[in-house]
This record gives C-alpha cells, structure tokens and sequence, in this order.
C-alpha cells in the first residue's frame, strides 16, 4: 500500500499554502501564504495532531478529498519526510482496538497491525485535525507564531506523549 498525503481540509490547503491554488493569476505573492508546500503543513499538522492525540472524525460517506503527494516522492533524508516517518512509527506504536473502525474490516484486532502502511489512515486524521489548529491559530493571530506553537507544544507535552507511547505495553510488541 502506497502512502499519499491526502486531506479533507483543501480549502486550508489553498488558503495557507502557496503551491496549492489551481491557477497562479498573479494577483497574490509568496508572502500572502503562511508554507511554500503542501507536505510543509501536513508535517506541522501531523505533529500537533499526534501531540495532542486528536484525530478528525470522518464520516464512513466521507473521504480524503484530496491527494497531495506520495510519501515516497520525497527525498528520504528530507526532514518533513523523516518527521512524518517518525510519526507513522509512533502511530503504530501507538494503535489500539478503538483503531480498527478506522484501518477497516482487513484488521481483526491489533496483532494484524505490523507495518507504518497499516495506520497510514490515522496519520492522515492526526494530520488533519493539526491542520485545522493551525488554520485557526494563523486567523487569529493573522500570521503564523511558530513560538507560540513550540512553546504550546514545549519539550513537557512531547515528553509525555512519548512515554505514553513507547513505554505502553502493548506498543513493544510492535
């Protein structure tokens, strides 16, 4: 299974991100935007998302409506791409029975989870919901405060969520 930046939060997309309007008319400039590419939001929200632990709820009529970019179309030494792999470890780790709604009927419980590919689709509703705490930050504030972010999200929080993660029982199996 191919993994593929996908969103329901186009609109922010086109909004937030340069690369992401369907026609240049010339009208707005690099500066108007808060990230040059589309992966650059997702990894932030990505991050915050897995951070906080929330994740979208998507309805089963509902979908991705949008695809990105394969992971794989990025370099491997590229940092968003070593942070979103990261994140997907953290995930799998991370999985639990209230998962497998999500991942679908293939997954019988959480020993059928043993690849970054298997929770791929709770990467995305992680992605999603930091997408979105990053569009209403940007709004009220009218410009990204990347302190006010990293001090929200302070060395405390990420300690935690990690040990909640990695020291978990059931993550060491896999």
């Amino acid at each position: 299974m191919s993994r593929t930046i996908q969103t329901t939060k186009q609109d922010i997309y086109i909004n937030r991100v340069e690369n992401a309007g369907n026609e240049d008319d010339g009208s707005t400039n690099s500066s108007d935007y808060t990230f040059k590419y589309q992966y650059e939001l997702f990894s932030l929200g990505l991050a915050i998302g897995f951070n906080e632990g929330e994740k979208i709820q998507i309805e089963e009529d509902e979908g991705f409506s949008q695809d990105i970019l394969k992971l794989s179309a990025l370099d491997e030494e590229q940092e968003h791409r070593a942070s979103v792999e990261l994140i997907n470890q953290l995930v799998l780790m991370d999985a639990d029975e209230d998962d497998l709604d999500v991942l679908g009927k293939k997954y019988e419980s959480t020993k059928d989870i043993s690849e970054p590919e298997d929770v791929w689709p709770l990467v995305l509703r992680y992605a999603d919901w930091g997408v979105q705490y990053v569009d209403e930050k940007v709004s009220t504030q009218e410009d990204l405060d990347l302190v006010g972010l990293v001090r929200d999200f302070g060395e405390a929080e990420w300690r935690d969520r990690l040990r909640e993660v990695i020291i978990h029982p059931d993550a060491q199996n896999r």
